[in-house]
Parts: structure tokens; sequence; C-alpha cells
């Protein structure tokens, strides 16, 4: 197979395409670089459409790799197609999958995390690296802003983007499926909220967390749903969302350990 060495190749005009959230969605495909990464979207049932070697990239590393169609990059070209600046000499593009509700597949008293409009990409990464840690069953994001397949969400999650459930939906198409999955929803509100550690998370759980700057919207206040809140000790009465999702699931697994 010839090196590819151009700019101008198709190939690699494709790949600096798929830096925009637009083209992401037009084409259907997103670019994953680092051997970590594309192995762990590997591992986990998404499905390449081409793998990306630099002429450094040692095959010998992956050999299993080498089952899907690959092309070589010269090393001056792969860097330049490559978002990070440090990274294994190994790439891909990828399909995405379908975000719906119902390709989510819960066990025994599920725990779910759900996002209400998530801006910033890197806090989504975090948040799926925790829910990894942590085995939440999954992540979903309600009325999305930021891209799912934003470079910023797959490099801060580290993988775990490929290994944790996700889906996306409206606000109201998520209650409804909390509903009919019978699963209790535990909203941020500090009004009438107990301390996290004085809820009881051994049910069937979702845990909802607001936007980075707002909050959550008053869709989420609703009679049924209990409140709980990460009690300050000092001058600011918030934390990061991701900080904040931490500590509560962390809290759910410790709960479920007794």
């Amino acid at each position: 197979m010839s090196l590819i060495t151009s700019t101008a190749n198709p190939l690699y005009k494709k790949i600096q395409s798929l830096d925009k959230s637009r083209e992401r969605r037009k084409q259907g495909l997103f670019w994953v670089e680092g051997q970590k990464e594309v192995e762990m979207a590997l591992a986990n049932g998404f499905e390449p459409e081409v793998v990306i070697y630099s002429s450094r990239f040692d095959r010998a590393r992956g050999p299993h790799l080498q089952q899907h169609h690959y092309v070589e990059f010269s090393s001056d070209l792969f860097e330049r197609v490559c978002y990070r600046e440090s990274v294994s000499d190994i790439g891909a593009i990828f399909k995405v999958k379908p975000l719906a509700l119902n390709t989510l597949k819960l066990g025994d008293k599920p725990f779910v995390l759900i996002l209400e409009s998530v801006e910033k990409p890197g806090n989504l990464g975090a948040i799926l690296r925790t829910a990894d840690a942590a085995g939440v069953n999954a992540v979903i994001v309600c009325d999305p802003i930021c891209d799912f397949y934003n470079p910023n969400a797959i490099r801060s999650s580290v993988g775990t983007l490929f290994s944790v459930p996700f889906a996306s939906a409206s606000t109201a198409e998520v209650q409804a499926w909390l509903k009919k999955e019978k699963i209790q929803v535990f909203t941020t509100f500090i009004e009438n909220s107990k301390p996290y550690t004085e809820t009881s998370f051994g049910n069937a759980t979702a845990l909802v967390l607001g936007t980075e700057a707002y909050g959550l919207t008053e869709a989420w206040r609703l009679p049924h749903y209990q409140n709980c809140e990460i009690p300050m000790r000092g001058q600011n009465d918030s934390l990061n969302i991701s900080v904040a999702a931490a500590v509560l699931a962390f809290e759910v697994i410790r709960q479920r350990s007794l």
C-alpha cells in the first residue's frame, strides 16, 4: 500500500472536515486518535471506516488493528491531521452510533446520570470518565448543546465515551422514559433538598444535573422527584458539573456496596 504524504489527498481532507460538528452530523462519522482510544472504540462495537497509521507506528504493537481497512500516512502528515500534540501515531474514522433511548439496555436497579443541555465538551468527557469508573449504566443528555463526538469530549473521556452506554433525547422524552422504566429521579435543586449522604439511592436511580451556568430548568421541578444537594462549606455555592457528578456517583456506589 502506498504512503500518503500530501495534504491534497481526499482522505486527509475528509479527516480535517470532521473537526466541524456540522460535518460529523452530515457524514455520520467522527475522528478518533490514539491507540488506547481506537482500541476502546473497536472493543465496544464502534465500526471503523478506515484505520490510519503514521509511518512511525510499529504495527506489531496492534496486530488486531490490521483486520480493518487501513492507510499509512507519513509521520508529518499524520501530525498535521491530529487534534492533540502528542498521540500514539494511530487514528481511525468511525461511524456514529444511534443515540436513541431505546438502544439502552438496563439491568436490575439501574443507575443513570442525566445531563441537561451540557455545554462544554470537556465536562461531558470528564463525566463519562467518572461514569465508567463508577459503573453507571447509562449517561443521557437532554437537549444537548455540545456534540458527543467533539474532539475535546473524546480526549477528556480518555476513551470512555466508547465504554459507557449513552443516549440523547428531549427533556419530555427522557421524563416519559424514566416513568416507563420506573426509575426514581433525584434532581439537584437546593429548595427542599436533603444532603446527598442522607438520601437513599438503593433502588433504580437517575441523578439529574443542570447546565454549568444556570443549573436545572423548571421542567425538572416535579412533585414526585426528590431533591438532593452537596453541602457547600466555603463561600462558593456550587461545584463544576463534572465534579458534582463524581461526588454523587460515588455516593451511590458507596451506598450500594454496604
